[in-house]
């Protein structure tokens, strides 16, 4: 089974990006949500412009005792439980996974209006807690990037 991913060009160098549609019934969600694949993050995220997008109420769920840093500085998070994330495979199939997924939003009160637009473009992202699952092949040179399992 193969999960076609694609490359953004909009970034400098391009980046790996995937398609997911993220549903919970419990949240009324069933939107599609681009995401980075970041291997140098521990964990995927759903970050502020998609958290808005998404329309979740960060008040109606618990925080995380995860801390997560990145770009930015310490983000807080959410706990959003029990999602599910749908990938569309290469053979027109769908791959599903249960996920308990973190919400990240940076605090942009105190941000500058750099920091502020930085923030409002920021992708989600997929992490090593979930490209794990997988092979995931990134061919720059090739402009060739997919995730791989069983299933």
């Amino acid at each position: 089974m193969r999960i076609s991913c694609y490359f953004n060009k909009q970034f400098i160098p391009m980046a790996p990006f995937v398609e997911v549609i993220i549903v919970s019934e419990e949240y009324n969600l069933n939107h599609t949500i681009d995401f980075l694949i970041d291997s140098g993050a521990s964990t995927s995220l759903l970050l502020d412009k998609d958290v808005k997008m998404l329309g979740i109420d960060v008040t109606k769920l618990n925080p995380s005792e995860k801390k997560v840093y990145g770009i930015g500085g310490a983000v807080k998070t959410y706990l959003l439980p029990n999602i599910q994330l749908i990938f569309k495979t290469t053979d027109d199939n769908v791959y599903k996974m249960k996920l308990d997924a973190l919400i990240g939003l940076h605090d942009i009160e105190k941000a500058d209006k750099n920091m502020k637009q930085m923030v409002s473009v920021m992708p989600s992202l997929l992490g090593r807690d979930v490209i794990m699952k997988f092979k995931f092949m990134c061919d720059g040179k090739n402009k060739n990037v997919y995730l791989e399992g069983e299933g």
